[in-house]
């Protein structure tokens, strides 16, 4: 329905129907299924009859939501040189024609045996944190990710619950989006050079959200240029991040300890870490030594008798509990 301004632009129009005259005009509109406004063309020519008095109209109306959200996400892409400023804009354009309650990019390693979250956005664009770098594809996926065609899953749990699924439905990943509520999805492949190198995930909180019009929906916007882009805007940072990484310990190599804080220092801010910590290991003798660590809150933050004991533990001769502790410690500290 039209607000009073654009309701007046209508009634302006249909007098000029009246006195013969054919329009093309756009006037904004909200949509009763979400209460969202939309841009709508209309066509319209006065309608007559034989003996050529007007006695109605008849008008085309046409949705332009997703051409526009589409000429704004090809702007965005062509003025944007951030990475994150122009997902959020782009995913702000895309929750105006297609209704998701989670919109994820995950990008793939390039031998497909890896996956993580690039970008994780709620509904309203406020970006959700990933505390997982990567972790290994499960064979029971491999085929569905390389595949390179849009789809869609009507109910996740009947999904998960299919024979031969088990191994999914036991990750933490899909155990997280199953308690926090999620039902259905939509997946559009990125492909590069003939090759599957990211996805874009849709995620909501209702069953069947998607079907063949979303999917066609998501066809005929440039998501895949600009999830192309960001992965090269990302990659140039994360080269300069490395060589400036390179020349700081360069400069502080005449000291291990201080190495140790600036690699510690730089790769927990580059990668927002909670956790970080860098060990030495003494291949002679097997031992294992916390050189440095880095801990929010410090209450994770390694105490004096464990440092002690990383410091003089050898794997092969420590008791058992001991080497429990030491693998437990390495693997919730090393990076």
């Amino acid at each position: 329905m039209p607000d009073d301004e654009n309701y007046s632009k209508v009634s302006n129009q249909l007098e000029r129907r009246h006195v013969g005259l054919s329009d093309a005009y756009e006037i904004e509109v909200t949509r009763p299924a979400d209460g969202k406004k939309t841009q709508v063309s209309i066509a319209a020519v006065p309608e007559t009859d034989l003996h050529g008095e007007v006695i109605g109209s008849m008008a085309i109306v046409r949705d332009l939501s997703l051409e526009k959200a589409s000429d704004k996400i090809h702007n965005v892409i062509a003025s944007s040189r951030n990475a994150p400023k122009m997902l959020t804009e782009i995913i702000q354009e895309v929750s105006e024609v297609i209704r998701f309650d989670r919109f994820i990019i995950t990008q793939y390693s390039a031998d497909m045996t890896h996956l993580r979250d690039f970008v994780s956005y709620d509904h309203t664009g406020n970006r959700i944190k990933s505390n997982i770098r990567w972790w290994p594809i499960p064979e029971v996926l491999m085929n569905t990710l390389k595949y390179a065609e849009v789809s869609h899953i009507d109910n996740l749990e009947e999904f998960l619950n299919q024979p031969g699924r088990e191994v999914l439905k036991r990750m933490p990943e899909f155990v997280r989006l199953v308690e926090e509520g999620f039902r259905s999805s939509l997946r559009y492949p990125v492909v590069q050079q003939g090759k599957v190198v990211a996805g874009i995930n849709l995620l909501s909180k209702k069953e069947r959200t998607y079907g063949e019009d979303q999917e066609t929906v998501v066809k005929k916007l440039p998501l895949d240029k600009a999830v192309l882009m960001a992965l090269h805007y990302e990659e140039r940072r994360e080269l300069k991040f490395r060589l400036n990484l390179v020349q700081k310990i360069v400069s502080a190599s005449d000291d291990v300890r201080h190495v140790a804080e600036t690699i510690v220092d730089e790769l927990g801010a580059h990668y927002e870490c909670e956790e970080i910590g860098l060990f030495r290991i003494d291949e002679k003798t097997r031992q294992i030594s916390l050189l440095q660590q880095k801990a929010r809150p410090k209450a994770f933050r390694l105490r004096n008798p464990l440092c002690k004991l990383l410091e003089k533990a050898s794997l092969d001769t420590c008791t058992p509990q001991e080497r429990r502790s030491t693998s437990r410690i390495s693997e919730r500290t090393l990076f």
